[in-house]
């Protein structure tokens, strides 16, 4: 079995081909609502495992997403936090999408691999996107995210896992969030 230094040197320099599908036709646009899915290199469950500071990783990715919210680069309406992965829909309001999952992806990885005393690479190189259509297709998605963790058999029923926040409806715009947003 390989260890991470061993997937993280056959990464480097060399993208995967399925990176680079990733991005081929990829437009974003402010006010646009998106499901994204990024992936830790090697899948390995590190975003349960627990930070220096007690914490799990999972709290940190958490509160990244909340800083964006809150300084109004995106509005939030879930997020779930996997073992290996997450899944989060916003409607960004600044920027393109490349440009904000890299600006989480770096603060991520750099805080998540301190707090875990490693040095390589946290997260897969692409991610995957999807631009939602309506209020059908956002509440689809977050019923979507919110059995993510049953269907993986991490828990019984939804309420169980302690790393997915939804708002319990899609707040208009200028509407208080709700929840773990504040």
């Amino acid at each position: 079995m390989k260890n991470r230094e061993e997937d993280a040197d056959a990464t480097v320099g060399e993208r995967s081909p399925h990176s680079v599908a990733l991005r081929k036709g990829r437009f974003s646009e402010a006010g646009r609502c998106y499901a994204i899915t990024k992936c830790v290199l090697g899948r390995r469950p590190m975003l349960v495992e627990k930070l220096k500071d007690g914490r799990a990783a999972a709290s940190l990715l958490a509160d990244a997403v909340r800083y964006r919210h809150q300084v109004g680069i995106c509005q939030c309406f879930g997020l779930v936090v996997m073992p290996d992965h997450f899944h989060l829909v916003i409607q960004l309001l600044q920027n393109e999408l490349p440009v904000f999952v890299a600006s989480l992806s770096k603060f991520t990885s750099r805080q998540i691999s301190s707090g875990l005393r490693d040095s390589g690479p946290l997260w897969q190189s692409g991610f995957y996107e999807h631009a939602l259509r309506g209020e059908r297709g956002l509440q689809a998605y977050l019923a979507y995210m919110n059995l993510n963790p049953v269907r993986a058999g991490l828990v019984s029923r939804p309420e169980e896992w302690p790393w997915t926040f939804i708002l319990p409806r899609w707040p208009l715009k200028g509407s208080p969030a709700a929840g773990w947003i504040g």
